[in-house]
């Protein structure tokens, strides 16, 4: 058995250890990451290069290569260790707690609506998200269909989401809910972005928080538990370290070069999911700031 030490677990992950030993099972087995279920819920342990996340435990490992663990094997996570099938033993002594502390969406917006384009730019740049390019001759016809309707799915929520009732959103969000291709769908990655944005507006009033909680409750039946877990945290305000320290640089930054090393690192998570999520979040950014014109402009009328 290989015997390693956990370096972070985040507040999602802390609670469930609160309990005597809980049965787990692994989901997936990636070669920097291990899904599991732990009362039908999705939890990751996650090596040391991954940053810390919702629902995570990083532990001090490069990979898991050797480890000979595979999907289905049971394990158990008491207050002290997780264990997996006699192959894996985590120690929980003493573990830091993380905790995702989302910026919220700040009263002075210069900086916001300056880095905002700038963010787009350097996607249309750099980015890895191919269904953005509405031209490029190496994709197959599967490929181009495939970003034809992405594009045209996430353009028509967005441009119609301020004139649209909440029903109508959720037609247009659905359409999106499990469409594209990899672990996370793009549609899926999109979203997260979305809510996060709108996770951000902390007014009670605020009609987009009805939104995100009934686009997570579309999403159980639709895509699959890893995309799930993904959107059920963003409508909550949680998310990756990377992510959190990219939404903050939007807000707060005022160097052009800090927001595209932060853009840089998100874009690096998976081969696409990082772009499509930082879309998504600029684009909900974008609609926050026009609601916010329009409630103004109707105050003053």
């Amino acid at each position: 058995m290989k015997h390693v030490r956990a370096l972070s677990m985040d507040k999602q992950f802390k609670e469930m250890t609160n309990d005597s030993k809980i049965v787990l099972i692994v989901h997936s087995v990636f070669e920097r990451t291990i899904n599991i279920l732990i009362e039908d819920e999705l939890f990751t342990l996650a090596c040391s290069q991954i940053d810390n996340a919702p629902a995570t435990l990083v532990i001090d490992l490069p990979d898991f290569n050797g480890c000979d663990i595979d999907a289905n094997m049971r394990g158990f996570l008491s207050p002290e260790k997780v264990e997996i099938n006699g192959s894996l033993s985590i120690n929980l002594t003493s573990t830091p707690t993380w905790e995702c502390q989302l910026i919220d969406f700040p009263t002075d917006k210069k900086d916001l609506v300056k880095n905002i384009s700038i963010a787009k730019r350097e996607i249309g740049r750099k980015g890895h998200a191919r269904w953005l390019l509405e031209k490029e001759s190496k994709l197959t016809a599967f490929d181009k269909e495939m970003g034809r309707m992405l594009r045209e799915r996430t353009t028509l929520l967005i441009e119609k989401f301020l004139t649209s009732s909440t029903n109508q959103n959720i037609q247009h969000a659905k359409q999106l809910i499990g469409l594209g291709q990899g672990l996370t769908p793009s549609g899926d990655d999109f979203l997260v972005g979305l809510l996060l944005a709108f996770s951000m507006n902390k007014n009670e009033n605020f009609r987009q928080k009805e939104w995100s909680e009934l686009i997570v409750k579309e999403a159980k039946s639709n895509t699959n538990i890893i995309s799930y877990s993904a959107l059920r945290y963003a409508a909550i305000g949680q998310t990756r370290e990377t992510v959190g320290l990219f939404i903050e640089a939007l807000v707060s930054e005022k160097k052009e070069e800090s927001i595209k090393q932060t853009l840089s690192k998100v874009m690096e998570i998976g081969s696409s999911s990082g772009t499509e999520m930082a879309w998504g979040i600029l684009n909900g950014l974008t609609l926050l700031l026009k609601q916010e014109e329009q409630n103004d402009n109707t105050s003053k009328n």
